[in-house]
């Protein structure tokens, strides 16, 4: 859950944290669970709430 209807929010699974631009924003988000959503290899279901426009999901794989 998002609070404060921010313009939008970056939430960094990867570092486990939440901002926007520059500030933090770790106090403005409820997880479910408890814990960081994680995209696993293959097909995954992504829920979104009412009021949300747009969500994009940027990966961080690395070829070598």
């Amino acid at each position: 859950t998002v609070a404060n209807n921010q313009t939008y929010i970056d939430i960094d699974c990867e570092t486990m944290e939440a901002y926007c631009g520059s500030t933090n924003m770790n106090a403005n988000i409820t997880l479910m669970s408890g814990k960081f959503p994680e995209l696993t290899s293959g097909s995954n279901a992504v829920a979104i709430g009412s009021g949300i426009t747009q969500v994009t999901i940027t990966p961080r794989w690395w070829i070598l």
